[in-house]
């Protein structure tokens, strides 16, 4: 909502999308509803944004089947990978509606730049916290499984008494509660 209000658009559309092309997340002010995953990967002006290199500016069309006077957009953007899009809608001057101009493209290609880091750090925050989880389930696999083949590579004796004595150890170990043998 900030970059409409700074850039005096009347709508704004932020979407994010997966590494197959879903979207992950969108953000709206000015539109009313949340668009269906067809009205997004069918509007002609977000493609040419996934695209573009700068920003692109439009007048007079259809942005998710709204029409709108003017618009500017630009990609959001991981390396070379697009991550989202940015787009206003609408810039409201006195005296009526006017165009977006070269500042507004600088200011949006800054904060898309930003954004674009903003989405890359929480997508690999992700990833780590994921790697971790599985690591300590492997981990607490493993210590399980090393405790038990240790303790009995530990004990002496191989006859079926000695046996039973280290399964009984075995058994019992995990427990809090103290055992005499």
């Amino acid at each position: 909502g900030r970059a409409v209000g700074v850039l005096d658009a009347s709508r704004g559309y932020l979407a994010t999308f997966g590494d197959g092309g879903a979207r992950r997340a969108e953000a709206r002010v000015g539109f009313s509803r949340r668009f269906n995953e067809a009205t997004v990967a069918q509007d002609e002006f977000l493609r040419d944004l996934l695209r573009a290199e700068g920003s692109l500016r439009r007048e007079d069309f259809r942005l998710l089947k709204s029409p709108v006077s003017a618009a500017i957009g630009v990609a959001i953007r991981g390396g070379a990978r697009p991550l989202g899009v940015l787009v206003l809608a609408d810039k409201e001057r006195r005296g009526g509606k006017a165009s977006f101009d070269e500042d507004d493209s600088r200011f949006l290609i800054s904060l898309a730049g930003l954004c674009g880091l903003a989405i890359e750090n929480r997508r690999h925050l992700e990833r780590l916290t994921r790697e971790r989880e599985r690591l300590e389930v492997e981990n607490r696999r493993l210590l399980d499984e090393t405790g038990r083949t240790a303790g009995e590579r530990l004990f002496i004796g191989d006859s079926p008494a000695a046996r039973r004595v280290v399964d009984l150890v075995v058994r019992i170990a995990p427990s809090r509660t103290s055992i005499l043998l």
